[in-house]
């Protein structure tokens, strides 16, 4: 099967749905996990890890995260469905039903 650009924002959209989080693309998945990353490495580290110059970096995949709880909330969650979707679905139900 050839992976095309449709293909790839198609799974991420399907994925993001399954895990129960704010419908997503790829590209906001990785200015979310650029602008995480910033905050623990070196930014040369993660443009180097994005396969982007710094100022590329920088310019397009970094931005506030102030909110970053709730981005990190987002990313342990789609793990978890990537690792175990029915582990995942036990815990989401029983912290929703709370």
């Amino acid at each position: 099967m050839k992976v095309t650009s449709n293909s790839v924002s198609d799974a991420c959209r399907r994925r993001s749905n399954e895990a129960g989080i704010e419908r997503t693309s790829i590209h906001e998945i990785r200015r979310t996990v650029s602008s995480y990353l910033n905050t623990v490495l070196p930014r040369e580290a993660v443009a180097n890890m994005l396969g982007h110059l710094p100022t590329t970096n920088e310019r397009f995949y970094d931005y506030d995260i102030s909110s970053r709880s709730v981005k990190v909330e987002a990313l342990e969650k789609l793990s978890s469905n990537i690792i175990n979707f029915s582990a995942y679905s036990k815990v989401e139900k029983a912290r929703k039903a709370q």
